[in-house]
């Protein structure tokens, strides 16, 4: 796991989406503008998870994401995946 502000701090949506595929990590963040560029400008990537739980605890949100790499692992990759409220869809990219 890498904390991209503890690394590399002002980098652009861009260059760290780079920055996961250069890696092949999956990237976990609370950022639209990730879902944007792969799905509307057709950026590639190795797996992203967007987590929606803006009324939850830390300590849920902890839980949640946990739960979702726990269970769901090997389908992250390649896919964008969206955790919210209502749970988990895992969508895979083309």
């Amino acid at each position: 796991m890498k904390y991209v502000l503890e690394v590399n701090r002002g980098a652009t949506d861009q260059e760290v989406l780079k920055l996961s595929r250069e890696e092949d990590r999956i990237l976990l963040t609370v950022d639209k503008d990730f879902g944007e560029m792969i799905f509307r400008m057709g950026r590639s990537s190795i797996g992203v998870v967007f987590y929606r739980l803006d009324k939850w605890s830390m300590q849920a949100k902890i839980g949640a994401v946990a739960n979702c790499f726990q269970y769901h692992g090997n389908e992250l990759l390649g896919a964008f995946t969206v955790i919210s409220q209502n749970g988990i869809r895992i969508r895979k990219l083309l």
